[in-house]
């Protein structure tokens, strides 16, 4: 970002929640493996790491909304 590339990026992350329609329960060795994989980790984590480094809004605006959406538009 700090390079200008935030018109280039494209935040994603996956997360498993459930299992065959049951809770997934990770093995004891996997544990810090995963700590991070739950579906709000941007929002809760990642984002306000952003903000501490100086991203701004509008940039995270661009990786979250607007490069999306150009994506799938294929523009």
């Amino acid at each position: 970002v700090k390079k200008g590339y935030a018109d280039r990026i494209m935040l994603s992350h996956d997360a498993v929640a459930v299992w065959l329609g049951r809770p997934f329960t990770w093995p004891e060795e996997w544990k810090s493996m995963v700590e991070n994989c739950y579906p709000t980790y941007i929002h809760k984590k990642f984002i306000p790491k952003m903000k501490a480094a100086g991203v701004t809004d509008a940039q995270i605006k661009t990786m979250l909304v607007e490069n999306p959406r150009r994506y799938f538009m294929g523009i």
